[in-house]
């Protein structure tokens, strides 16, 4: 198992964040401070905008990382969030916000999980996404293997296989929340499927 990188701890820093700015959009419109509007706007716009954090900090961190591998300097790519992101969330976030009669405490409460899961998840998901888009298209990498958080789940610790080496075209599997992300190979070192 691979420790806990500088990289996945600002991506749990920049998913509880995001969380606790989209919750706090969520509590102000349920004081009746938004209009619906207002807190759909707003709150797809703070989640759209951390997504776009968390796509740079993959490009970031993978060309920090490629540099210090090769040993010369490694530009980043330019990686940019999905052009519909923020069409899409405010689809997530409108349903978040009409699901429910929210003057019932059951429905604020369910309302308040998923905005607080809406708001984790999206950018490390965002910077999943962007990392592996950025393995696939860096001519310096060859392969990855999977990097592990210290609280990886059972499926990531067997997709892990004892340091595998995967194709670098090859998307690394991602689930929602996921911060476990792919470590590249640079060298001519054999990979597998």
């Amino acid at each position: 198992m691979i420790d806990e990188t500088p990289y996945q701890k600002l991506l749990a820093a920049l998913g509880d964040g995001t969380s606790r700015q989209a919750l706090a959009l969520l509590a102000a419109f349920l004081d009746g401070l938004l209009s619906f509007e207002e807190a759909l706007t707003a709150i797809a716009a703070t989640i759209a905008r951390a997504n776009g954090h968390g796509t740079a900090l993959a490009d970031v961190a993978l060309a920090a990382t490629l540099t210090e591998q090769t040993g010369h300097p490694v530009p980043v790519l330019g990686l940019a969030p999905a052009a519909d992101d923020l069409d899409r969330l405010r689809k997530a976030v409108d349903t978040i916000l009409t699901d429910g009669d929210l003057t019932d405490d059951a429905a604020r409460e369910t309302a308040r999980m998923r905005t607080e899961r809406l708001g984790r998840n999206e950018p490390i998901d965002a910077a999943g996404r962007a990392f592996n888009d950025g393995i696939a298209r860096s001519p310096h990498v060859t392969g990855y293997r999977r990097g592990l958080t210290a609280d990886a789940c059972q499926l990531c610790q067997w997709l892990y296989r004892e340091g595998h080496v995967y194709r670098a075209e090859q998307p690394m599997h991602l689930h929602p929340g996921d911060r476990c992300h792919p470590i590249p190979v640079t060298t001519t070192e054999r990979t597998n499927s």
